[in-house]
Order: structure tokens, then sequence, then C-alpha cells
């Protein structure tokens, strides 16, 4: 047998010491330890240890495995019982390992795995129902807008004045139930005010307190008992008022009372409330979408983490595998060939003398003995191979299981959360559009109706201006009219001035004549009184004239001057 190279452990080595750690720590106290003898701890000493631990082939191993537990009839029984019970030690060693393996195999069931599992499903699912939260109510609106405008005929503006409508009757008979509470609340306080007032005027005593109230107290505890049965009488009325109030309104969208009730929330939200909710659905997104990217990559470090764990459980149950499968091929090869030499010592030579015949049977015994535990270790061997055999496959399938948890969870971390994210905000998006779409087709709609609208207001304005006409030519008239009775009353005047401009000439002309008369007979005095100068010259001395007199000296207007008319 060939041992492993010096200063170089073996995987067996390795597993061994990993054993001797878990076996100290994980399975026995500190007390039992130091009580209890460790059967295994010269088992680096075992012979078969050694033989499966080194660097040998597994076929080497097999034939030297073979030929060291099949019986040796050059050695003595002891000898070859000492080999079988050195085969049935590593066994047992190998055993016990198997144990140590399937407790790692349970204590790969960790809680983070669960606690994390807890996590992805409550925190995922609450961002998505935060998500619908949000988008639910918005989406019931557009699709309230987008059936009216459907199906309303294009009477938007009309679903519009209708919500309105409801909305003022609401308003109306809530205003009627709000005053008759206070008629209400008034009455019962009037009420508690004249119980009182009934209560202290019964309560009075005359004389001394020997008589009971008086007729008058008597009577005014009645009306005021009166009063009380009347506000009682009041309030059974306003609550009967109150049970029957109901809208007044006729609808002409009754059909349509699901989409109103929807279009009519969304209108009780301000512009800058419903841009707050699609900014919550925005927010909404993105906890999801990063939510989604947190977990995916804690999930994905937990399956990393234990991919290690399972690939070194893999790697030890694989080679015990090979363990078992060498040491059973060589139980039953040894089992076989040991029986086979039982067949020479079952005949008798002739010449056997009793001696002889002893040692013989005593052999034979020895032998047979060696066939039946070579064949009951070799039975409890391949039962053990198939229960390792099992192992491996659950292994194998938990490493692939791991290894495909990894390849998804990798491909949703890397892929799948832009995947999502990107039909989020396709989602976003379309919803968006889809409420401009219907913001537009209902600007058409209003449109519409206000062109109606317009349409009608200009046939109005036609007729009026039609009437305006008729009027306008009713002023033209009259005005037509006055003008002529004024041309009329000025052709009168013009005839008239006329005539007195001609008369005004006439006489004009007189004066003229006139006029001219008195000149000439002013030429004639002036005549005259030159002539009596000269006859009496030195009789009255002239004045002296100043200078420039006659040029400097206001000249009076002459008759001559009036010839002008």
């Amino acid at each position: 047998m060939s041992t492993s190279a010096k200063g170089k452990k073996s995987v067996a080595e390795e597993i061994n010491e990993k054993f001797q750690r878990n076996t100290k720590t994980k399975e026995k106290t500190q007390a039992r330890q130091e009580q209890k003898e460790d059967p295994f701890a010269n088992i680096k000493e075992n012979p078969f240890f050694k033989l499966m631990t080194s660097d040998e082939a597994p076929e080497a191993k097999r034939e030297q495995y073979e030929k060291a537990i099949t019986y040796d009839e050059t050695k003595t029984e002891a000898e070859n019982k000492a080999m079988r019970e050195a085969s049935q030690q590593f066994k047992d060693w190998l055993a016990e390992y198997r144990k140590q393996i399937i407790k790692e195999l349970i204590l790969l069931a960790d809680t983070e795995s669960a606690a994390e599992l807890q996590g992805v499903i409550e925190e995922m699912n609450t961002a998505m129902m935060n998500f619908e939260d949000l988008i639910d109510p918005m989406m019931s609106a557009l699709k309230a807008i987008h059936t009216l405008n459907k199906e309303s005929g294009g009477q938007m503006y009309e679903v519009f004045r209708e919500i309105d409508g409801d909305r003022q009757e609401q308003e109306r008979i809530e205003a009627i139930r709000v005053e008759n509470e206070e008629k209400i609340t008034r009455h019962e306080q009037s009420i508690k005010t004249l119980k009182g007032d009934i209560a202290e005027l019964n309560s009075r005593k005359r004389f001394l307190g020997l008589l009971g109230p008086s007729a008058e107290d008597i009577a005014a505890a009645a009306r005021k008992q009166v009063e009380i049965d009347s506000a009682l009488e009041d309030i059974v009325d306003i609550r009967e008022q109150t049970a029957n109030l109901k809208s007044e309104r006729e609808t002409k969208f009754g059909e349509f009372a699901h989409e109103k009730e929807e279009l009519a929330k969304f209108l009780e939200l301000s512009s800058d409330e419903n841009r707050g909710r699609q900014e919550a659905i925005r927010d909404a997104v993105m906890n999801y979408v990063q939510t989604m990217d947190d977990k995916s990559a804690n999930v994905l470090g937990l399956l990393t983490k234990r991919k290690g764990a399972i690939e070194e459980v893999d790697s030890t149950v694989g080679k015990m595998q090979r363990a078992y499968t060498i040491i059973q091929e060589a139980e039953l090869n040894a089992t076989k060939n040991t029986a086979e030499l039982a067949q020479k010592f079952n005949d008798a030579a002739e010449d056997e003398s009793p001696l002889q015949k002893m040692e013989r049977e005593q052999t034979l015994d020895a032998i047979n003995e060696h066939v039946t535990v070579l064949a009951d270790t070799a039975k409890s061997t391949t039962n053990t191979l198939v229960k390792v055999a099992e192992e491996a496959v659950q292994t194998k399938s938990l490493k692939d299981n791991n290894r495909r948890a990894i390849r998804d969870t990798k491909e949703l971390n890397e892929s799948g959360v832009a995947s999502m994210g990107g039909r989020l905000i396709t989602t976003m998006e379309s919803f968006a559009q889809a409420a401009l779409n219907e913001g537009k087709a209902t600007i058409l709609n209003t449109m519409s109706v206000m062109d109606d609208k317009t349409r009608e207001l200009m046939k109005e304005d036609v007729i009026q201006a039609a009437a305006a006409m008729h009027v306008e030519n009713d002023r033209l008239a009259e005005a037509l009219k006055k003008t002529t009775e004024i041309g009329e009353t000025g052709e009168q005047a013009i005839q008239i001035q006329r005539a007195a401009i001609g008369n005004y000439r006439s006489l004009a002309e007189e004066a003229n004549e006139t006029i001219n008369r008195l000149k000439e007979m002013v030429q004639e005095s002036k005549g005259l009184d030159t002539e009596s100068y000269k006859d009496g010259e030195n009789l009255i001395p002239s004045r002296p004239k100043a200078k420039d007199q006659d040029n400097d000296a206001p000249k009076g207007p002459s008759f001559g001057g009036l010839g002008g008319l």
C-alpha cells in the first residue's frame, strides 16, 4: 500500500480532522469526552485508512483492499482476523463521518433563509398593495371618463353640469339637514329649560309651606308643558322631514351613475392633489422596484452562501460513495475468493493423518468463518452504499436546485428588475397618455357644445340684428321726416329773408338818395359861408391852426361811407 506524499494532507485526513472537531464541539459534552476514549484516535494508523486516503487509483485501491481482506492461508488465523477488524474499524469510522454529513445537511436548513423569505413576501406584497391602492382610484376615474366620453354621445359638458347640479343639490340637502339638527338642538335645550321651570313652579309652597303651588303657578306650569309638547311634535316633524330629504333633480344619465360618481370623486380633488396622487404612484412604483432589487439581491447572497456548503457536502458524499463502492466490490470479491479457497480444504488426502485432518478442519473452519464475516459485512456495506447513493442523489438535487435558483435569482436581479421597472414605467406612461387622450376627447366634446351654443347665439344675434335694422329704418324715416320739415321751414325762412332783403335794398336806395340830397345841401351851405367870409373878413379874426392840425385831427365818418349799402 502506498501512502500520501510527505507534508501533504489528503482529503481523508482533512475529513477526519473536521470529524474530530465537530465530534468534540457538537456531539459530546466535555465531561463525556474526558470519560470516554475516542475509538478513532489512532485511525490514521489504520492500514485501510492509509490505503483509501492515498493517491492510488480507485482500481488499485480496490485490488489492494480485496487482497488485504481475502483469507491468506500463509498467515495465521489471528493475523487474518486482525485484518478483518481493521477493515471494520475503518468502515465504522466512515459510518460515523457519514452521520456527521447528515448533520451538515440538516444545518443547511437555517432560519436566515426563512426570515428572508418572510421579508420578501411581506415587503413585496405590501409594496404591490400600496401601488394598487394608489393606481386603482385613478384607473377607475379614467375608465369612467372614457365611458362617459364614449357612451354619452359627446355630452360630457351636460354630464359635468349634471354632476355640478348634483353637488349643489347635495349641499342644499346637507344644509337643510344641518339646519334641522340645529333646530332639534334648540328645541331640546328649550325643553330642558321648560322642564326645569315646571319643576320650580311645582315646588313652590304657600302659607309657610303648608299649601302647594298657587293657581297661577299651576297655570304657568301647564302653559310650559304645552310648549314642551309642541316642541316634541316639532322635533318629530323635523326628523321626519330630514328622513324624507332626497334629491329633487332629474337626471339624463342615470345609467352612468357609477361613472358619474367616480368622476365626481375625481373632480373633488384639486389639480395639486391629483398631481400629488400621480407622484405618489410614481414613488410607489419606485419603492416596488427598489424592494424587488434589494430582496432579490439578498436572496442571491444567501443562495450563493449556501452554494459553498452544498458543494462541500456533495463532494464529501461523492467521495464516500466511491469509498463504499470500492469496499463493497473488494468485500464481494474477497468473499468469493475465500469461498473458493475453502474448496481446497474440503477434500482430505488419502494419506491424511488425524493431526493433519484436525489442522485442515481448523483451517477450513477459520476460512468458513472468514467467508461468513465477509459476506455479512459485504451485505452491510451494500445497504450502506444504497443509502449513500440516495444521499448523493439528494445532495445532487439540492445542488442543482440551488444552481437553478442562483441562475433565476441572478437573472431576476439583473434583468427582471429592469424589465419589471420598464413595464411599470410603460404602465404609468400609458396611463398618462390615456389621461391626455381623454382630456383631448373632453375638450372636443366641450368645444362641440360651445360651437352649438355659439351657433344658437349667432342665430339670435342675426334675428336681433334684423329687428334692429327695422328699428334703424324707422329712426331714419323719422329723421328724414324731421329733415323734410326742417327743409320746408328753411325754405320758408329763405323766402322771408329774400323778401326782407328786397325791402332792405329798396330802403337802402332810398337812403342813398336822401344822403345824396343831404350832401348837396351841405355843399350848398358851405358855399354860402365862404361868400360871407369874403364880405366881412376883417370883422371876425381867424383862429390860428395848430401845426399839422389838418393831418392829425381825427376824421369823423363820412356820410359818403353809407353808400356801400
